[in-house]
Order: C-alpha cells, then structure tokens, then sequence
C-alpha cells in the first residue's frame, strides 16, 4: 500500500468528521475515561518515580486531549500531536496551546520524552513504521511507549467478517495482530513487550448493527449482558479480543 500524505491524513480528520463522530471524540463516554485511567496506571507502574515537570509524556494523536488531560491532573508535563486542525484547537484549549503540535516530524526533542502513548492511532496511517520510528528517537533511553489497536485474531473479526465495526475504509488503513504488531515494535527498536487483550462489547453490538442496545435501561443491560457473555468469555479465555495493548521499552 502507498503512504498516505499528511495532507491527505488532514483531508480525512476535517472538522466534518468531528463533528460526525462528536460524541466518541469530543463527548467523551465515563468508560472510554475509565479505560484511560485504567492505561496510565499501568504506564506509571512501568516508569521511574519520578514528579512533577520531570515526567514527559507524548500522546501521538491526541484527539481533543481528554487523555492528555488525565495525566496532567496526574502531575505528567503533557504534549500532544494531531493532525485535525479543530480536534487540536480543542487539544490546546484543555492543556495549553504551546503543547499541542500537528505535525509529529517537525519536533525535534530527540530524547526528551519518558512515555509517548499512541492509543488507536496506529491503524490511521498509512505509514505506521515511520511513526513508531520517530516515537523511537523521541523517546529517552528506556522509555515506555504505549499504544492499542485493533486485533484481527479477534473472534468477533472471524465471526463478522466485512461487518466487523473496525473495518471502515478510510480510517482504518492498517490491521495489526499479536505477531505483525510485535514484529513491528521489534524493527522499530523496542522491546520487554507487555500485551493485553481484551473484547470491546460495544464494537460486538454495532458489528450487527444493534448498538441502540448499549445504555438503555437495566433489564435491558442485563439482557445484553447475557447474550454476550459467551462471546466475552471465550474471547478473553483465548486472548482473541477486538483490542490489543502494547507496552514497551526503547532499547
């Protein structure tokens, strides 16, 4: 496949889009908060004990910066890249407009970061190995990058088939499983992988259209809860789940 450009990764992130998708990135859910409080706990158990302006961390497409948000109430110093020129005025309205960045190839604090996150990016771009390169030379010696993404080991991928909820062309440009994504981090310099699996209620409901199912009153949660279940089941019993975590150390 060829590279997407920047300018063409801008055309698709316009503020259409946003406005589109306002409520998975501006009105952000309790659980997607949840989930990324769950990661920066992981993140910080991972690195040094370190306080205050000392701890950087980088979150390459940072949306609208709810996480980068969440970490600097955790004492993390904060900068974000995005490339959609409103999600990043949003970005710099929340943490400050001298730390948001659109363009990740024009920085050039080589070294300077202890944690850079990359939470459901990676299968935006059409050149993701030019990404995890630059995050590589970003980051200090034994820094921690962070990311997830989907998964096509995922059973609800092999159940779905085309009408996985993940696959929406032209968003998703990249599909990573355990081993290519591992592989990939691996050629890019990192390693002492942590990875973590886990299936995504929600993309089961909207894979067969029914995700007007998810929030709705509690015989109608329980219901769900029920039918689901076998899914979930066997899916965080085999580590074949929608979404896969990595976190790993530069060497």
């Amino acid at each position: 496949m060829d590279s997407v450009s920047q300018d063409e990764l801008k055309s698709i992130y316009s503020d259409d889009y946003y406005e589109k998708y306002q409520s998975r990135y501006i009105e952000v859910s309790p659980k997607q908060r949840e989930i990324w409080m769950r990661r920066l706990r992981v993140i910080e158990g991972m690195t040094d004990d370190r306080t205050g302006s000392e701890r950087c961390l980088l979150d390459i497409g940072c949306g609208t910066g709810v996480f980068l948000t969440i970490a600097q109430s955790s004492g993390w110093n904060v900068s974000g890249i995005e490339i959609s020129t409103q999600a990043s005025a949003l970005a710099a309205k929340a943490v400050g407009a001298n730390r948001i960045s659109q363009d990740i190839f024009a920085l050039e604090e080589t070294g300077s970061f202890d944690v850079i996150t990359m939470w459901a990016i990676i299968e935006h771009l059409g050149d993701p190995l030019s990404y995890l390169e630059k995050a590589h030379s970003l980051l200090k010696p034994g820094g921690t990058l962070a990311l997830a993404t989907m998964s096509t080991d995922a059973w609800n991928r092999k159940l779905f088939g085309t009408k996985w909820r993940y696959f929406t062309p032209p968003e998703h440009l990249i599909f990573f499983n355990r081993e290519n994504l591992l592989c990939a981090l691996e050629k890019t310099g990192f390693h002492s992988m942590v990875v973590a699996v886990y299936f995504n209620e929600l993309a089961f409901w909207h894979s067969i259209s029914l995700s007007f199912l998810h929030g709705q009153s509690l015989p109608m949660r329980i219901a769900r809860k029920a039918l689901v279940a076998p899914v979930r089941v066997m899916s965080n019993l085999f580590q074949a789940g929608d979404i896969i975590e990595v976190f790993a150390k530069r060497v």
